[in-house]
């Protein structure tokens, strides 16, 4: 049988699920935030190499299939 909570039990429990929402929340913007760094930064790469005289064959290919 469960036990009748307190009104003040039962405001702790809100605010730890309120912050567990809040903790999931952040994790999952963190993690798209370095998904768009990385995207980002391989965009410099491609476009570095792209521009320079001697490009490698991983930017050559993309050049030809236009």
């Amino acid at each position: 049988m469960a036990t009748p909570e307190t009104d003040e039990q039962r405001r702790d429990a809100d605010a730890r699920l309120w912050e567990h929402h809040l903790h999931t929340d952040t994790m999952l913007f963190e993690r798209g935030n370095l998904f768009l760094v990385a995207q980002s930064l391989l965009a410099v790469a491609y476009s570095s190499t792209a521009t320079s005289d001697s490009t490698h064959a991983a930017a050559r290919v993309p050049a030809r299939c236009r």
